[in-house]
């Protein structure tokens, strides 16, 4: 099988891009959730006692890649099951539960 992938609307952004985009966005205004505490503080701290840094790496996609699904077995009495999770003892809890 030849597959021929329409790759037009994919987006293709570098760690080096989306740095950019990130820092543009964080000095974007956004929505005050609450307002407490005192903005002008940190302009009263002597420059001599004050650490600055910025620390970056590049952008880790956070995102599965098994396939989502599961597959459980069950005799009656027993269900054995393979379940792509980052939770395996609550899934364990959760089957449990489910056959009482």
């Amino acid at each position: 099988m030849k597959v021929d992938w329409d790759l037009s609307g994919v987006e293709r952004a570098d760690s080096t891009e989306l740095r950019s985009r990130y820092k543009k966005l964080a000095r974007t205004a956004g929505k005050v959730a609450a307002g407490r505490g005192d903005e002008k503080a940190m302009d009263r701290i002597p420059a001599t006692s004050r650490i600055v840094a910025e620390y970056e790496f590049p952008y880790l996609a956070h995102a599965a890649m098994e396939p989502l699904n599961a597959t459980v077995r069950f005799d009656g009495e027993r269900a054995e099951a393979w379940i792509p999770t980052q939770f395996q003892t609550l899934d364990q809890r959760r089957s449990a539960r489910s056959w009482d």
